[in-house]
């Protein structure tokens, strides 16, 4: 009676609170609704829609809910026509596990409860290929062993997975492994075929158990979305690795693979891997393959983590007892538990503020013993009262070796700090080492100059060498920061301004020199600027008048009399003009000898038969040339040439040609040829590349004022309006001596290059979230060559090895199994993982089974 008095009140609490919230919907968390949709039946009904094969079922009716049962059995039984036909066409056939009496599950049995959470797909298509593929992946990025398919406990574990999968053998699923490797080097090949720029290799050598040696060649580069890329291209096999020519051998097998012989662009390696020769011999390597860039110079003999490494194992190793004794104390605490609460308990009477917890060391890994004195260091007050607190403790530092410990990892800092660029997620740029490097330099520098004997011991032997790590790459160094537009030449003036004194002016040139002629090496080679997707082309600059009259030949027809008139008005004004002005006033004996020469010669014959070519041609050529190039650029290109001495001989020559010995007329038809021909082809032409460099800036005024008033007042040109519209230039256009004046203005100034017009533009905000790569792709068309040279040292990697490695102590070595394969399947392994973390993982639309 009670239980349904109970029953009652939960019903009517129900019913008050569905009509106090009529249009609240209880969200539908049934799985069957990936599979149908709700439809309105009319008169408060719905239905549930199938989407593969539209049959409808009830689902409700006015308050009424018939349930999702139905639904899924439709679905999961086969009852859909769509899934039957398709389980049809695949030749597939449910698999359900036995049940808990023994026997084998049937279509028939009901399914079993399916947690929600997981992922409902009775369309479940099993691809063996697919299968295969995976687990060859999961080798490759996992680097397990290939014989992991033949091991028992896979073999029993697929099974009871998938009793559908053919297990492979190592055979096979090395060949899918290679198959791997394959697919993915077509898809690199492509990416460097449209490499922009050029190439920076890496060299690292890998170890084995076997006297074999592996060279790891890694490729940096920019591509065409100025992005840094690092790839993995080879993992050659090199039975000598201490030979001369291991290296080399190397770089030549990759260069070759990859069709890179002409984009070789800088080498780095590590010192420790090379004999003394293989330097001499990577160098001229380098100078053959690439001979325009400062011929080979740009070879990087170290590593720059390996540099840092060294250092830091040299500073452990002057106090390798003293290190010792804070690892034994650090072991001492944390493999007891007991030990480890009663320092704990210490640390609190003590009120040390330390938030650092103790930590083992891994001695492969300098880091990791910097991170362990630190640590230990802070709690040094704990470790010199343990004693008292635990007698067994005998292994306390003193005062003394503890200051000796706080000096040792001031040193470990700069290191640790120096080397974090290279651990972060993603491929430093060139210009960031700079700054670590001159930094560290000035440090190591005061450092072995202190007045304190055991800093200075300590740091000596560091500053030598890493001075000749400074010295060997404070070049490429250098070039990488002046490509930053944040610092430029001003950074590299102030850093050795600080490490050099008064000579820092001799190192300073030697870097501005040497950019210099790398950036004049780059000018000669053939280069084609194609606009990128996104970039907008630079607009072209203005031409004279002649730029403003591009009109079609229609709407050009002019009268030959008016032709003939317009040319004989130019050629007795430019003969009579140029002749007074460069005879009286700017000629030069040279200049009246070769005009009294060139017009006895010449000007007879021009005036016989170029001038009766003109007088026939003129309605034709002349006629559209007199208002549009013929004139205006000769009277043009002419005034602003007239003082210069290359255009004085032929201004001279085809003045005197129309006035020595001949008639006006004569004059006139044929200064209108050497106008036409020898202008036009020869001094225009002469103008046009030599105008910036020679001729501009030395310009008589005289000259200039002269034609100035000719243009004005002497030339009247056509009314010519475009295709029926208004004239573009009114016969009383005031712009013309504008023309020239731009023409002067622009002749005045000195021709720069792209690299000193950027080294002379203001520097940038020092901002730390600068994309420097981002800056230059916006001014790629601004610095057409300089940014190419930009693009090839930007991607210039200082380091041999991975983010992994950095910190490693040991070097890198192949394991015993790895050593043991082919050496294709080795570089097939290593280059495929590489690869794979780049690659673009395409979604599948494969659907997952679910067994229910």
């Amino acid at each position: 009676m009670f239980v349904f008095k109970v029953a009652n009140t939960v019903e009517n609490n129900e019913q008050e609170n569905s009509e106090a919230q009529p249009n609240k919907r209880r969200r539908k968390k049934s799985i069957v609704w990936e599979h149908f949709t709700v439809e309105n039946a009319g008169a408060g009904c719905t239905r549930a829609c199938c989407k593969r094969c539209k049959q409808t079922f009830a689902y409700s009716s006015g308050s009424k809910v018939a349930g999702t049962s139905h639904l899924k059995r439709h679905i999961a039984l086969g009852t859909c026509p769509v899934i039957r036909r398709r389980e049809e066409k695949n030749q597939l056939t449910p698999y359900f596990p036995p049940s808990k009496s023994g026997a084998t599950g049937s279509a028939t049995d009901p399914p079993k409860r399916r947690y929600r959470g997981g992922m409902y797909s009775p369309n479940f298509s099993f691809d063996p290929d697919r299968c295969r593929q995976e687990v060859a992946e999961m080798i490759i990025m996992h680097e397990y062993q290939l014989h992991m398919v033949e091991h028992p406990a896979f073999i029993s574990f697929v099974k009871n997975l998938q009793p559908r999968f053919d297990l492979v053998n190592f055979n096979t699923v090395q060949g899918d492994c290679v198959a791997i490797y394959l697919r993915e080097k077509q898809d690199l090949v492509k990416l460097l075929g449209g490499l922009p720029g050029r190439i920076n290799l890496t060299l690292d050598m890998w170890s084995s158990n076997q006297t074999l040696g592996y060279v790891t060649l890694t490729g940096h580069f920019i591509d065409v979305d100025w992005k840094l890329n690092r790839r993995i291209l080879n993992v050659v096999m090199v039975p000598s690795p201490h030979s001369g020519d291991a290296l080399s051998h190397a770089v030549g097998i990759c260069l070759g693979d990859w069709g890179l012989e002409n984009k070789l662009f800088t080498l780095t390696l590590d010192k420790g891997i090379t004999t003394d020769s293989e330097p001499g011999s990577l160098r001229g390597y380098l100078s053959v393959k690439n001979t325009n860039v400062l011929d080979g110079q740009l070879l990087i003999e170290h590593c720059y983590a390996q540099v840092l490494t060294s250092l830091a194992q040299d500073a452990l190793g002057a106090m390798a007892e003293i290190v010792n004794k804070v690892r034994e104390s650090v072991k001492y605490v944390k493999t007891s538990q007991v030990q480890e609460e009663k320092f704990l308990e210490l640390k609190q009477q003590l009120q040390v503020p330390s938030m650092k917890s103790l930590s083992f060391d891994d001695q492969t890994q300098w880091n990791t013993t910097y991170l362990m004195l630190v640590a230990a260091m802070e709690l040094k007050e704990v470790f010199s009262c343990l004693d008292t607190a635990d007698p067994d403790y005998s292994l306390a530092p003193s005062m003394n070796e503890w200051k000796q410990v706080e000096t040792l990892c001031t040193i470990l800092k700069l290191l640790y700090d120096a080397a974090s660029i290279l651990t972060g997620p993603t491929c430093p740029t060139a210009n960031l080492y700079f700054h670590e490097v001159w930094k560290l330099q000035l440090e190591i520098t005061l450092a072995a100059m202190s007045e304190d004997a055991f800093i200075s011991d300590l740091t000596k032997p560091l500053k030598e060498k890493f001075d000749q790590y400074w010295n060997d790459c404070k070049l490429v160094l250098a070039m990488a920061v002046v490509m930053d537009p944040r610092f430029k030449m001003k950074l590299v003036e102030f850093s050795f301004g600080k490490l050099y004194g008064e000579e820092a002016s001799i190192f300073t040139n030697i870097i501005d020199e040497s950019i210099h002629e790398l950036f004049s090496e780059y000018i000669v080679q053939p280069h084609i600027l194609q606009p990128q997707m996104g970039e907008t082309q630079m607009e072209q600059p203005l031409l004279l008048t002649s730029g403003y009259m591009e009109l079609d030949n229609a709407d050009n027809e002019i009268s030959n009399e008016t032709a003939v008139d317009a040319a004989n008005i130019t050629a007795n004004d430019i003969a009579n003009g140029i002749s007074n002005d460069t005879a009286n006033g700017a000629g030069t004996d040279a200049g009246n000898e070769a005009g009294t020469e060139t017009g006895i010669e010449a000007g007879t014959e021009t005036a016989i038969d170029a001038g009766h070519e003109v007088a026939i041609d003129a309605g034709h050529e002349v006629a559209t040339d007199a208002g549009h190039e013929a004139v205006n650029d000769t009277v043009t290109e002419v005034a602003n040439d007239t003082g210069s001495e290359a255009v004085n001989e032929s201004a001279n020559g085809t003045a005197n040609e129309g006035v020595i010995g001949t008639s006006n007329e004569a004059a006139s038809e044929g200064v209108i040829g050497i106008a036409n021909e020898t202008i036009n082809e020869e001094v225009i032409g002469m103008v046009n590349e030599t105008v910036n460099e020679e001729v501009l800036g030395t310009s008589n005024e005289a000259a200039i004022e002269t034609v100035d008033e000719m243009v004005i007042d002497k030339i009247e040109l056509p009314h010519i309006s475009p295709k029926g519209g208004p004239p573009l230039l009114p016969g009383g256009d005031r712009l013309l001596d504008f023309d020239v004046f731009i023409s002067e203005l622009s002749g005045t100034q000195q021709t720069k290059s792209e690299l000193d017009q950027y080294l002379e533009e203001s520097l940038l905000p020092r901002t730390m979230e600068f994309d420097i790569l981002g800056w230059w792709k916006l001014n790629n068309l601004k610095y057409p060559t300089l940014s190419k040279l930009a693009r090839d040292i930007l991607s210039i990697s200082l380091s041999t090895v991975g983010p992994e490695s950095v910190f490693n102590t040991a070097g890198n070595k192949l394991d015993t199994y790895r050593s043991s394969l082919r050496p294709e399947t080795v570089e097939a392994l290593i280059c495929a993982k590489d690869w794979l973390q780049y690659a673009a993982k395409e979604p599948s639309n494969a659907p997952l089974k679910l067994e229910y």
